[in-house]
């Protein structure tokens, strides 16, 4: 997500549909604005994580964050 212009987002949208066509989930990282985390919903990307939505954590910390944001994590 370094480089966010219209190149990259042909290339991310064709890649997340190409994903989405063979059945494979996608996951996008480095994610750090609002302008990305939109885009990237609007193309089908459903996983998402970077510091948009926080710096790294420790587990502690993490499990209270996502608890008092109600964000929804992935079960392995």
């Amino acid at each position: 997500m370094k480089d966010f212009d219209e190149a990259s987002k042909k290339i991310l949208t064709a890649c997340v549909k190409m994903a989405k066509d063979l059945g494979i989930h996608t996951l996008a990282e480095g994610v750090e604005t609002k302008q990305q985390l939109d885009f990237l919903q609007s193309i089908g990307c459903k996983r998402i994580q970077g510091f948009y939505y926080s710096k790294p954590l420790p587990t502690g910390e993490f499990a209270k964050l996502v608890a008092e944001k109600g964000i929804e994590i992935e079960n392995w």
